[in-house]
């Protein structure tokens, strides 16, 4: 059998290309190409949590700098349901969402403290992100700082 049998269709030059290279370039590019789609997408999700649990913790130091409650757990259950409501509205599933409140002096804090009056306090939210597939996790975190009113 002579070239012209097996090849598809001619090059310049009177060359032709060999049956299935099409198809070999496709499975070469291809992969790098669903990869390179797949990476942007979870990038976007990680950024579309990072940016959500940042406007959600500042929004909620915002509100807890002004209001009081008659004890401090109730004032850190209501600062939690601030954080867990704006993180919601957005889109972010707060199953597994952790909301501390601690003084900034102590910002890591084994208990929820929302500090006393005219003191500055601390809210982090940190959320585990499991990568498409189950390839890994990342810890996304963000934290607001506010102070108290006077009491």
């Amino acid at each position: 059998m002579s070239d012209r049998e097996h090849s598809t269709a001619p090059l310049p030059g009177g060359m032709f290309m060999p049956r299935g290279s099409v198809f070999v370039e496709l499975a070469v590019t291809i992969i790098p190409f669903i990869m390179l789609v797949l990476v942007s997408m979870q990038g976007a999700v990680i950024g579309l949590t990072s940016l959500s649990l940042y406007y959600s913790t500042t929004r909620a130091a915002r509100e807890a700098s002004l209001f009081t409650a008659d004890s401090a757990a109730n004032r850190v259950a209501a600062i939690v349901a601030i954080v867990t409501g704006y993180a919601g509205g957005l889109g972010v599933d707060t199953s597994d969402l952790t909301v501390t409140v601690c003084p900034l002096l102590n910002p890591g804090c084994p208990g929820q403290d929302p500090a006393g009056g005219n003191q500055y306090f601390v809210i982090s939210a940190r959320k585990p992100l499991r990568f498409f597939l189950g390839l890994g996790s990342v810890t996304i975190g963000a934290k607001a700082v506010s102070r108290n009113e006077p009491v």
